[in-house]
């Protein structure tokens, strides 16, 4: 039998401050392609070392070799290579890495005491599964491809490229059991894409979950708001079944003519039907998610008025939402942090002179609660400004960007400059 980890010379709050996440101990994170790894922020290419196959099942990849030096190496404040995106953030804004361990920091003394010495668990509990069931996708994103979007995959191959296979499945009968067996365990679900709500398999767990009368297991997704019906089900019958009110965080880069043009395949009336119905609904919590690349950058002001003038920005009661903002990375010519310098400069001064507007609103709301998302929406907009300074990359991307804009522009018949005169200066070497 193995000996426990003893924990009385490692300084467990201190790694927490420096190097810790709870994920490893309780968390897989399924990708598209059929990969397990420990979070979705630990991209592949940083996380060669740990990344598992899920014919080779969760409890084997959990007790990896790899796995069980990253715990190990966690304790001891060493980071891991797989979490330097985290590491990287920490700088300007709250990680992932902490995030979850406010989350689900309770749950780290019981799996401590299943820790073994060499890092293994003796039995994995999973609270926390972020699923990726396939790259079934009905959008094109302009700063997405073919790994997460069939539709992207179908494109390419047009053009000669052959990346991926869509999938519309978790096609390893070993993985479906295993998960269904940690069922009992899980606290929350979070499903991603492709398009979740268009893969049978995403409904077929959930129906597992009403079977094994697990309906207190928070739902959260991340979707493109394109559907809420799928073949025989009904997503708000399902949802209603549950005891929580279900996470939704609708993918919405922008509005009309530009929601259309970053993220191909949106039809903007239809998602807004979708969104209101989600908005006003007691089934669900709706918030947004907005993907900051270089094509709305410069307009976020302009898409938070949008919604705010209609008066259903997601913070509104009784929905009680909130707005995140995330940082696209890659592809590198696209990142907002690639733009121009002054450019930027000349963003963050239009967006430092909107606060007072969304300051403004405090009064409005009379509402403490509603209003803290404000200021969490004004507090990562100067994140993101932090952010844009730490990089300058304009004259090595340019080229990159221009033949990239060009290319997809031909392929679907559309026009960069039409869309974003604002930037269309950035296609003129």
């Amino acid at each position: 039998m193995k000996k426990r980890i003893n924990l009385t010379h490692i300084d467990v709050e201190k790694a927490k401050k420096e190097s810790l996440c709870a994920l490893p101990w309780m968390h897989i994170h399924l990708t598209p392609d059929h990969h397990i790894l420990p979070c979705c922020i630990a991209g592949t290419d940083n996380a060669l070392d740990v990344v598992g196959k899920q014919e080779d099942g969760i409890d084997d990849w959990m007790n990896s070799p790899a796995m069980n030096k990253m715990r190990l190496d966690m304790l001891n404040n060493i980071k891991p290579n797989a979490c330097k995106t985290c590491y990287h953030q920490e700088q300007s804004m709250e990680s992932f890495r902490k995030t979850t361990l406010r989350e689900y920091g309770d749950y780290l003394p019981a799996a401590f005491r299943d820790t073994n010495e060499d890092g293994t668990l003796n039995d994995f509990k999973m609270r926390y599964l972020d699923i990726r069931f396939s790259n079934l996708c009905n959008m094109q994103c302009r700063t997405c491809g073919s790994g997460y979007s069939s539709q992207w995959e179908i494109e390419d191959a047009k053009e000669g490229h052959h990346f991926n296979l869509p999938k519309n499945e978790v096609d390893v009968s070993r993985i479906q059991q295993d998960l269904y067996a940690q069922i009992p365990n899980l606290q929350r679900a979070y499903f991603a894409g492709g398009e979740p709500l268009i893969t049978e398999d995403h409904y077929k767990l959930l129906e597992e979950m009403i079977r094994q009368g697990r309906t207190d297991i928070l739902l959260s997704y991340n979707t493109n708001l394109s559907k809420l019906k799928f073949k025989d089900w009904d997503l708000m019958d399902l949802w209603s079944k549950f005891d929580n009110r279900v996470q939704v965080y609708g993918s919405l880069d922008h509005f009309e003519d530009k929601a259309e043009y970053i993220r191909t395949g949106t039809k903007w009336d239809e998602v807004m039907k979708n969104y209101r119905t989600l908005l006003e609904s007691d089934v669900t919590e709706l918030s947004i998610t907005t993907s900051v690349s270089i094509y709305n950058y410069g307009t976020l002001t302009s898409f938070f008025d949008y919604l705010i003038d209609q008066n259903i920005a997601p913070w509104i009661e009784p929905n009680r939402g909130a707005w995140q903002i995330n940082p696209i990375y890659g592809p590198e010519e696209l990142s907002f942090q690639c733009m121009p310098l002054e450019l930027k400069e000349k963003i963050e001064a239009e967006q430092l002179r909107y606060f007072t507007k969304l300051k403004s609103m405090e009064k409005k709301f009379g509402d403490r609660i509603m209003y803290a998302q404000v200021t969490q929406l004004m507090s990562a907009l100067e994140s993101l400004h932090i952010l844009a300074k730490s990089t300058d990359k304009w004259d090595q991307v340019q080229d990159q960007f221009r033949n990239e804009v060009r290319k997809i522009d031909a392929r679907r018949g559309e026009d960069f400059k039409k869309v974003f005169p604002e930037l269309a200066g950035l296609l003129i070497k």
